[in-house]
């Protein structure tokens, strides 16, 4: 989102945990969600055209990465502030893949 004045407006977050502001960003602007929203539309139908265990295995190939994601677990840690909850989060995807859920 723009301010009046034309600049991007920032965004900060507080730790949850800490109570620190822990990192900012700039929001994203309407025209940026516009053009991604369109993007993910235009790709719809080819993900819809696929076979459910061609979608089934994308599905299974991203809980993988989610598992294995040391990067990803600590942004959950820092954007909850729940170590433990986060851990848990990331720990059942692990557990998932073992058993082949």
């Amino acid at each position: 989102m723009n301010n009046p004045n034309g600049d991007k407006r920032i965004i900060e977050a507080r730790n949850p945990r800490t109570g620190e502001m822990d990192y900012s960003f700039t929001a994203t602007s309407k025209v940026e969600i516009e053009t991604i929203a369109n993007e993910i539309r235009s790709n719809q139908s080819a993900w819809a055209a696929l076979h459910i265990d061609q979608r089934a295995e994308a599905l299974k190939e991203w809980a993988n990465i989610v598992a294995n994601s040391q990067d990803l677990l600590d942004a959950l840690v820092i954007d909850t502030g729940r170590y433990f909850i986060a851990t848990s989060e990331v720990g059942d995807y692990q557990i998932q893949l073992k058993l082949g859920i």
